[in-house]
């Protein structure tokens, strides 16, 4: 039988009596949560943790340690839900008013189903909303543990940071965050956003078709151009990369976000979203 899954880190900057003054960002994985709280004016990580319990879903894992931890049941001056599985889309913020919502998601996916919710982050940096639909029973769950949560799409972080992250060098950058048999594919060029699009593929040859593909679409050089990877990095995959394209990177950490708890987080690159909520202004 598989044993409960434990990983708590406190950096030494935290305090349990000042956690008005910090964010919490949370998410589900399977069979369980993981969070992390994060000190705005120090721009510091102070607590991580991840639990899964096998046999049990991630709202039940949740609903129990939220009644028996003192970190979750703190309160905080806010608190971000990640979503990480939804359909999304992206629309110019000069057409758009969130009251549109509905309107776009019946142009490209018609009726919108009873048991969904949407939802708008809107990018301001880039110009640009994200709509997206969430499992309204989904939202209940996590409101009735955090009432105030408010939702975050993960591709609306992976866009904004890696517009960020690009800024920091002088060559077009390649973005591409894998889950569950999906890439998220960010393309920045000059700071800008040139492309941001999900895939899904069945085997390294399909994923190396719609990587070196973007990379002939948008004339990105296969020997300057850098393809930074996060998430559920496959080994396999990196080395298909690498025999065609000469830089090919793990994700680095979060753009300013400092403090050792952070130094401790094992395979940081599965929580890039997660840790880059902070940074983002939604």
């Amino acid at each position: 039988m598989q044993k409960e899954r434990l990983t708590e880190i406190a950096g030494k900057a935290f305090d349990l009596s000042n956690t008005l003054e910090y964010t919490m960002s949370i998410r589900f994985i399977p069979n369980g949560f993981c969070f992390i709280v994060h000190a705005r004016k120090s721009d510091e990580l102070l607590y991580f943790m991840e639990v899964a319990e096998p046999g049990k879903s991630s709202a039940e894992v949740l609903e129990g340690y939220r009644q028996k931890h003192p970190v979750l049941q703190a309160q905080y001056l806010n608190v971000q839900f990640l979503d990480e599985d939804s359909v999304y889309e992206l629309v110019p913020m000069g057409i758009f008013q969130e009251s549109d919502a509905l309107s776009v998601w019946k142009l490209t996916h018609g009726e919108l189903d009873a048991s969904l919710s949407l939802h708008v982050d809107s990018l301001k940096i880039l110009d640009v909303n994200n709509v997206y639909a969430l499992s309204s029973d989904f939202v209940q769950t996590v409101r009735s543990v955090f009432p105030s949560a408010r939702f975050v799409n993960r591709q609306s972080v992976f866009i904004q940071t890696s517009v960020m992250e690009n800024r920091r060098h002088s060559e077009s950058n390649l973005f591409l965050n894998l889950h569950n048999g999906f890439v998220d594919v960010v393309v920045a060029v000059n700071s800008k956003l040139q492309m941001a699009n999900t895939f899904s593929y069945r085997n390294v040859d399909e994923f190396l078709y719609f990587v070196l593909g973007i990379y002939d679409l948008f004339g990105l050089d296969q020997y300057k151009s850098v393809a930074s990877v996060s998430g559920w990095v496959d080994e396999e995959l990196m080395v298909a990369m690498k025999r065609y394209l000469k830089n090919v990177r793990i994700a680095m950490k979060p753009l300013s976000i400092v403090g050792d708890a952070f130094e401790k987080v094992e395979a940081p690159e599965r929580y890039q979203n997660l840790l880059n909520i902070p940074l983002c202004v939604l």
